[in-house]
This record gives C-alpha cells, sequence and structure tokens, in this order.
C-alpha cells in the first residue's frame, strides 16, 4: 500500500519471522497491533548505539545483508535503483513478540533525501510512543551513551486525563520518542 504522497506503507503478517517473533492473528478478517516499524538509517552503528545501549532493546539480524528477489522487492517498495546493497538489523525487548524496530540501510545509497519522507513532520510514521518505569535512568543511559542532549521530563495529562511523567528523545535517524511513565490520579 503506499500512505500520504506515496509513501511506501507494508502490511504483513508471519513473513518468515520465527514463531517466537509473531503474536497469533485474531479470526480471519481482523487485524492485531502494529507488529514491526522500519525505520531508514544513515549510520548503522549508531542506529545500534540508540537502541542497544540507550533504549536497552536487544539487537537481532545484524549485517543481515539481503540478497536476490528480497533486496529487489525492499528497493522497489523505497524506491531505491534495485542493485543498490540493502541491510537490516531488527531491535526488540526479548519479552515482548511485537514492537519491533526494522533498521533498513542502503549503504552508499542512504541519503538524505531518501530518509527524508521518514522524519516527524513530512509524511512518515511521526512518533513512537512507550512506557517507562523509569525515566531518569532511560535519560541518563541516552545522555551517557552521547545519543542525546537535554532531555527535560515534563508533568503532562496524557489523552485520557491520566497525568504523566513524559520525555521527548529525537532517534539518529529524525524518529521521535515520547517516553511517559503515568501517575496515579
Amino acid at each position: 500500500m503506499t500512505g500520504p504522497e506515496g509513501t511506501p506503507l507494508l502490511l504483513m503478517v508471519g513473513h518468515r519471522h520465527p514463531q517466537r517473533a509473531q503474536r497469533v492473528v485474531p479470526r480471519p478478517g481482523h487485524t492485531s497491533e502494529v507488529a514491526t516499524v522500519s525505520v531508514i538509517v544513515a549510520d548503522r552503528a549508531i542506529t545500534h548505539r540508540f537502541y542497544v545501549d540507550g533504549l536497552g532493546l536487544r539487537a537481532d539480524d545484524i549485517d543481515d545483508e539481503l540478497d536476490g528477489e528480497d533486496r529487489r522487492r525492499v528497493c522497489k517498495l523505497f524506491g531505491v535503483a534495485e542493485d543498490a546493497r540493502v541491510s537490516l538489523m531488527l531491535f526488540r525487548d526479548p519479552a515482548q513478540p511485537s514492537g519491533k524496530i526494522q533498521a533498513v540501510h542502503f549503504h552508499d545509497r542512504t541519503t538524505r533525501e531518501l530518509a527524508a519522507p521518514m522524519r516527524p513532520g513530512n509524511v512518515g510514521l511521526s512518533l513512537f510512543s512507550t512506557r517507562c518505569a523509569q525515566l531518569e535512568s532511560l535519560r541518563e543511559r541516552l545522555q551517557g551513551c552521547g545519543l542525546a542532549g537535554h532531555l527535560p521530563i515534563m508533568h503532562v495529562a496524557l489523552g485520557d486525563g491520566m497525568p504523566a511523567r513524559v520525555m521527548l528523545a529525537r532517534g539518529p535517524n529524525g524518529e521521535l520518542f515520547r517516553v511517559y511513565r503515568a501517575l496515579s490520579a
């Protein structure tokens, strides 16, 4: 499928992922959650450091370079020349079968022009939102890795009116994270 302004959107179920990385899909014709989100990455090492050392996720399939028909399909989906080298990295919480972030790197073809549509404010996914019990620890970890500057923690009301502490952080590829801890009313 394509989204606004032709932004590629891929919906799939069980595409050769190991069983441990899949949830059971509800009755036919129904959908579950978004299990994997792809992000185009310019610098693989910084992206790995952000997701693993900063956010504490586990990395799977590091240095997994696509070839053959899989490579051609990914290149076509993102509008990149079909002879481009493509590598994938997968970041996830080992306790969760869903909520994975797949980093897509087109080696020498990954440019600002390719990544720009995925940045907040453009046509790509604008915000990742997740709970975190220890916002201060996460902030210290991100800053300790040299991955973030000033990260204020604010008191806000969530959409349901529940008070929360919230921190916004930008990933190395323009992705924006809203990390929150709900407070007792």
